[in-house]
């Protein structure tokens, strides 16, 4: 028993030690409960999911996770979060953020997720 509750706190410093500062495993967005759902593409065009595919547009999007994060003097390429979603839950609250970055406690950290699903590209090239 000691030696069990010894090797979890060996674990536990170095888990702390080594910076370990986010759940990368959970999803970015709550896929839950959300009314309406709509993507910025550039700084003017808003384009809103149409209700048929806020379902498909949904498990999208709790495909996103958190990835590295962003170095310190690392460059972001060109276009980097230039298009975003805004999420519209039941309660009232809304989220917006980026799809390339996102912001935790001051820092920044690339995001990964699926490739996206077919609606998100009709919705896309609809404002061309």
């Amino acid at each position: 028993m000691k030696k069990e509750i010894l090797i979890s706190l060996i674990c536990l410093l170095f888990i702390c030690g080594c910076g370990f500062e986010t759940n990368e495993s959970s999803p970015v967005f709550e896929a839950k409960n959300i009314s309406k759902i709509a993507f910025k593409f550039g700084p003017l065009e808003e384009v809103e999911v149409p209700s048929e595919d806020l379902e498909e547009i949904t498990e999208w999007l709790d495909t996103f996770k958190i990835g590295d994060r962003v170095k310190r003097r690392e460059k972001l390429p060109p276009g980097t979060n230039s298009v975003s979603v805004r999420i519209e839950y039941l309660d009232g609250a809304i989220i917006e953020n980026g799809l390339s970055t996102i912001k935790i406690d001051k820092k920044e950290y690339h995001l990964i997720y699926s490739d996206a699903p077919e609606v998100y590209w009709r919705l896309y090239h609809s404002v061309e």
